[in-house]
């Protein structure tokens, strides 16, 4: 029983450190919302800014998002394409990872509350979703279905603020 234990807790913390919703797919491809409020620096919230993660955000044509990742700590750089569909007037960020040319992109899903001119708010669209989507429309009329819903986010969101 004592074997068992450790291998309980390591099932639990996997269960519990989730990613965001993925797809093949995304929402709304070719109908861009706005995303010109977002262009700039941003830090994101922690206990330790130290520990914050920084995201450059430049807004190019048809409000495509290019995103630089860069952690504090160990110097990594991450860039991700991406961007904004309105459904209904909740905004969702669209985001992938650049990939090489001819490889199919793996889009993740957040809601984004915009509080301020300098200030936004991230929730994780839950992994626990099953359904798959062959079409962007069948995800969005998902997505209208339930966006509205507390758990169809994760628990815990990020701020992030504006650099001056």
């Amino acid at each position: 029983m004592k074997t068992f234990a450790p291998f309980a807790l390591i099932a639990a913390l996997l269960v519990l450190t989730g990613c965001p919703y993925s797809s093949e797919i995304s929402l709304t491809p070719g109908r861009t919302a706005n995303a010109q409020f977002l262009s700039g620096g941003w830090d994101s919230s922690g206990d330790d800014y130290s520990e914050a993660e920084h995201y450059d955000i430049s807004v190019g044509k048809d409000q495509q998002l290019s995103i630089v990742k860069s952690g504090s700590e160990d110097g990594s750089v991450v860039n991700y394409k991406g961007y904004l569909s309105d459904i209904e007037g909740t905004l969702f960020l669209n985001v992938h990872e650049e990939v090489e040319p001819g490889v199919e992109p793996m889009y993740y899903f957040y809601k984004i509350d915009k509080t301020s001119d300098t200030e936004f708010v991230l929730f994780e669209v839950t992994e626990n979703i099953r359904e798959r989507f062959g079409k962007p429309e069948e995800m969005v009329k998902f997505f209208r279905e339930n966006m509205h819903l507390s758990f169809f986010y994760t628990a815990g969101e990020v701020t992030y603020y504006k650099k001056s």
